[in-house]
């Protein structure tokens, strides 16, 4: 594949990822409210309620954000990042390719103990205020490959 491949392809998963982000902040308050020990079961039940919706829309992103039929937050399907290699010189060798990895940015894909947290106990939303915090700073990494592959299929283009 092209540079001019790499460079249309990109964008769309930052954006997505940005999206991400922003759920996840929303995540981190909702456990952190949810932690707090005087809540009432039935108010803890509701931010549970919201927890729950808020990461089946972070998996949704991350199996729905495509590009040319290819999906990009969803890894490589065996639990390791999506890799695409691009052909951006003549020669064959690695300094004319760029190769482009996304992580995957599902819950599971960004912390294991997100994809099962809950906050139905003020002990399973401190949990889940630690699972939340280690799926942030994976996404963080994520965002950090897309934005320096973008720099990089730029420069190629």
């Amino acid at each position: 594949m092209r540079a001019t491949h790499a460079v249309s392809l990109l964008p769309p998963a930052g954006n997505a990822l940005s999206e991400i982000a922003d759920k996840l902040d929303t995540l981190a308050g909702l456990s952190a409210r949810a932690a707090d020990s005087s809540l009432s079961s039935q108010d803890r039940a509701r931010l549970d309620s919201q927890f729950q919706t808020v990461k089946g829309e972070i998996d949704d992103l991350a199996a729905n954000t495509q590009f040319d039929g290819l999906n990009l937050l969803a890894g490589n399907g065996s639990g390791g990042a999506l890799q695409i290699d691009y052909q951006v010189g003549t020669g064959s060798g690695s300094a004319n390719k760029i190769e482009v990895r996304i992580g995957d940015a599902s819950t599971a894909g960004l912390s294991a103990s997100l994809a099962s947290a809950d906050l139905t106990t003020a002990a399973n939303a401190g949990a889940a205020v630690d699972a939340v915090s280690d799926a942030q700073n994976a996404l963080g990494s994520i965002q950090g490959t897309v934005a320096g592959d973008i720099a990089r299929a730029g420069s190629a283009y």
